[in-house]
């Protein structure tokens, strides 16, 4: 599988392990059987979800943008049970809009 976009963090669990994550996104791919398209993400090493799953939509964008928020939910659902976001081996805690900037609240002419 050939990913088009990584990120690498660390999640800090309430009970004190310390799990390196990895956050994969593929090339969305045309799925003629589904009518649309598909594209994988994979949030290898949460607790929650950890194997590639692939979202669908009717086109390349929208895939791509369900996988995005595929991973997102992934990470809130950590998040709301207590987990801490970090850096890659850094202390330094980091907030879910700091990596999936779509979820903040601002207009257009603050990009």
């Amino acid at each position: 599988m050939d990913f088009i976009a990584e990120e690498q963090l660390d999640v800090l669990y309430p009970d004190g392990e310390l799990v390196p994550v990895e956050l994969r996104i593929g090339t969305p791919q045309r799925r003629e059987d589904r009518n649309g398209w598909g594209c994988v993400a994979q949030a290898e090493g949460l607790r929650a979800e950890g194997r590639p799953r692939e979202m669908y939509g009717l086109s390349s964008l929208q895939s791509l943008m369900i996988a995005c928020c595929f991973l997102y939910r992934m990470l809130l659902i950590e998040v709301e049970q207590g987990a801490i976001l970090r850096e890659r081996d850094r202390p330094e805690e980091f907030s879910l809009d700091t990596l999936f900037i779509f979820t903040r609240n601002r207009d257009a002419t603050d990009w």
